[in-house]
């Protein structure tokens, strides 16, 4: 099961044009809005957001990389 980091903290916003996403203020990390679910990148550390049939693409910061390795340790 996937974990929801900072679910309780008031850092996210909501990445424009993209209102079923939130990205963290200082992690660079990205969640579902609705399930608060951390996105995963794939092995490029990039991960695709989608609505009403966009896609974006988006390259994880190291940040946020270094912070999906702590959690998965």
């Amino acid at each position: 099961m996937r974990e929801t980091l900072y679910k309780d903290t008031g850092d996210w916003v909501t990445v424009e044009d993209y209102p079923n996403y939130e990205v963290h203020t200082s992690s660079q990390l990205y969640r579902n809005k609705s399930t608060h679910v951390i996105l995963q990148p794939n092995k490029q550390g990039i991960i695709a957001l989608r609505h009403q049939g966009k896609r974006k693409s988006v390259r994880l910061r190291k940040t946020a990389l270094a912070t999906l390795e702590v959690q998965n340790d």
